[in-house]
């Protein structure tokens, strides 16, 4: 087979799932058994695709069709070797314009959503919070759900592709460049990802934009949270872990800093532990995790639904699960693009607000250009 998603687009039933990652592609359709929840143990042979919202409780009608949590066994599945990339298809006769565009916070809320959170972080020593935006895009006549991520697909670089249809015109997918974990037997490894630059036009800027990150004491302090929770967090399930250098990653648009935390679980430990463990780290949640996801949850003007929850798949010997981010909820004519910044003491509102804006745009560039697609 070498066009899985023209295959997984002419399937009848739902839900459609698409997974694809350095290692491989996994196209499924159709639901034999559901689970609420991901079952501790998983017989040999059987695969479970599935995800969860990122804060369980639902608030807005946008995400009504998803539920908290759900996993399911598909009726057929389809898991080739990675990389593989989908026949280039041809573009609608008819063009596509945007017609509405609109962001939650506007600019002139999010400075002042930013003076609330840092006033309410340094009154509650909150020492991160990662704060997000919605930006909403209405066409002037339905997308195809699988053009939109076949053109993600094209610019994957350093991520993971994830789709999830749900029923004709209502979906969800990304390009996710933070592995939640990977689990092989009981050998598992997770991600720790903070911190944003662009690419540059040339090598030379590209490395500029590389070394500023690196050199960023705002950007090394928002980090620092995350592999320190994966580790303390890890150490609880495995009997060593590991954690590896620092290093940048580069996607298609941007470059994040990152490093690799691995470590042998304990024979007792489950997927369903490691999910319940491990979501959400401080890369989407923040330090302290309870606290912070308290002033996110007053604060944010809007409902995450699956945006940064976890998203993937697992069989008794092998699992691997992303963070639902660079990431659109797909309704119709309306499209819902989401992305969000750490925050801590020291950030400013206008350059957060620019890198949410990068985030945004290399969603949307991705999807479509400044007028038509």
């Amino acid at each position: 087979m070498n066009d899985p998603i023209s295959w997984i687009e002419e399937q009848t039933s739902y839900p459609k799932f698409l997974w694809q990652d350095q290692h491989e592609l996994r196209a499924a359709v159709g639901i034999k058994e559901s689970f609420v929840a991901l079952p501790s143990s998983i017989p040999e042979g059987l695969s479970l695709y599935g995800g969860m919202r990122f804060h369980p409780k639902e608030k807005d009608a946008m995400w009504s069709g998803f539920p908290a949590s759900l996993f399911w066994q598909p009726e057929r599945e389809v898991i080739l070797p990675s990389p593989l990339t989908t026949p280039m298809r041809v573009r609608a006769a008819n063009p596509i314009f945007v017609i509405e565009h609109s962001d939650l916070p506007s600019k002139k809320h999010w400075k002042e959503k930013m003076q609330e959170l840092q006033f309410q972080m340094k009154r509650s020593q909150i020492d991160k919070v990662v704060f997000g935006r919605r930006r909403t895009l209405v066409f002037s006549q339905s997308l195809s759900f699988w053009s939109c991520v076949c053109n993600v697909q094209e610019r994957m670089e350093h991520s993971t592709l994830f789709a999830l249809e749900l029923s004709p015109q209502l979906g969800f997918f990304g390009a996710s460049p933070e592995l939640l974990f990977r689990r092989k037997k009981n050998e598992v490894v997770t991600e720790a990802v903070a911190g944003t630059r662009p690419r540059g036009h040339t090598a030379h800027e590209d490395g500029l934009y590389e070394e500023e990150l690196f050199q960023s004491a705002k950007d090394q302090e928002e980090f620092t949270y995350v592999p320190s929770f994966l580790q303390k967090t890890l150490a609880l399930y495995c009997s060593s872990v590991n954690v590896g250098k620092k290093c940048i990653r580069k996607t298609h648009a941007l470059q994040h800093i990152t490093s690799t935390i691995s470590g042998s679980l304990r024979t007792d430990v489950s997927d369903c532990d490691l999910l319940r463990a491990l979501h959400p780290t401080p890369a989407l949640g923040g330090w302290p995790r309870e606290e912070a996801l308290s002033l996110i949850a007053n604060l944010e003007p809007f409902d995450r639904g699956w945006y940064g929850g976890p998203i993937g798949w697992a069989t008794r010997n092998e699992s691997a699960f992303t963070v639902a981010i660079r990431s659109c909820l797909l309704h119709h004519e309306r499209l819902h693009a989401f992305a969000a910044a750490g925050i801590i003491q020291k950030s400013c509102a206008q350059s957060e607000w620019e890198e949410i804006e990068r985030k945004l745009e290399s969603i949307q560039n991705n999807l479509i250009a400044k007028k038509r697609i």
